[in-house]
């Protein structure tokens, strides 16, 4: 069972599930208001959610899905103690499960996008602390 916790300024969409520490975290999309069709996310898009992570947890990111196009990257930074760190750089149509290390206090999820219009449908997280 899931239920809508935050739509954020830049459209991510995230969903908590409240059965489990798991949630969600879907890329922003978009309606064309002239012929109501379905875009998938805007161009030049510099999106970020951080996700705070418990002490003495490890972060563990799972793709759902993933269309990301080929100027446009996901991109994994940790951060400790004020300092950060970058991750893990994707793009295209493969996310490879991922574990943040440990020792950071939160890892942050940027979603960059280019100037070049494609037809990429975007992508689908799930993230959870063990």
């Amino acid at each position: 069972l899931l239920e809508t916790e935050v739509i954020d300024v830049c459209g991510y969409k995230v969903f908590k599930d409240i059965n489990s520490d798991e949630f969600y975290i879907v890329s922003p999309d978009k309606m064309d208001k002239i012929s109501l069709a379905y875009m998938p996310y805007d161009n030049n898009l510099k999106c970020r959610k951080t996700l705070p992570n418990r002490k003495g947890y490890m972060i563990h990111i799972t793709s759902i899905s993933m269309d990301v196009g080929p100027g446009d990257f996901i991109t994994i930074k940790g951060s400790y103690a004020g300092f950060g760190k970058t991750l893990k750089k994707i793009s295209g149509n493969e996310f490879p499960d991922y574990v943040a290390p440990v020792d950071f206090n939160s890892i942050t999820i940027h979603f960059t996008t280019d100037d070049v219009y494609d037809r990429s449908s975007g992508f689908a997280l799930r993230v959870s602390c063990k």
